[in-house]
């Protein structure tokens, strides 16, 4: 009877090890075709930079925000949950071209990433990848507000902290000032 209990056990293990490597090869198929898939474009989007000045760094920053969108957003493959943040991660790969560049190169970042992002999206759309759980609507910005602390709020809490330690200290050193 216990023999006959650990064999069924057993084999039950084996098959959700089975389900759960059939998923993950489901997955990484979805990915490996998604990535063919988009890079399929980029030669041609990033070729418009090829020759714009500076060169070849224009093309370069094309390219390289491609590949990291096509790397990103393929992997809504294994969790489709992420589909929501796809589009503003351009904006953050893309910031580190803000400050002290040209602003032609955060917007060939931008450009590139957003166009990869459009392309993973027409992909998942035509394979029936993307689910209406993962295509939830955004909560709006008052939503947004009423759980993030603004960061002028944040400045005045500090300052109203500083000040009071200050008062603080300031009332520990006459105390002691006026015993000498």
């Amino acid at each position: 009877m216990q023999l006959l209990s650990v064999l069924l056990s057993l084999t039950a293990m084996a098959s959700v090890a089975n389900a759960r490597g059939l998923r993950q090869d489901t997955a990484a198929e979805c990915v490996s075709r998604c990535q063919r898939a988009a890079s399929t474009e980029r030669e041609e989007f990033c070729a418009s930079y090829r020759n714009q000045v500076p060169r070849p760094t224009l093309f370069n920053r094309c390219v390289d925000a491609y590949a990291n969108a096509i790397t990103v957003g393929c992997d809504l493959c294994y969790d489709p949950s992420k589909y929501l943040s796809l589009r503003s991660n351009a904006f953050h790969y893309c910031d580190k071209w803000g400050r002290g560049h040209p602003h032609s190169y955060k917007a060939a970042c931008e450009a590139s990433y957003l166009h990869a992002v459009n392309s993973i999206e027409e992909y998942l759309n035509a394979n029936d990848l993307l689910s209406l759980e993962s295509l939830q609507i955004m909560p709006t910005e008052r939503q947004l507000d009423a759980d993030v602390e603004s960061a002028e709020s944040i400045v005045e809490r500090h300052l109203r902290e500083a000040r009071a330690q200050a008062q603080e200290e300031a009332a520990r050193q006459d105390r002691f000032d006026r015993h000498l």
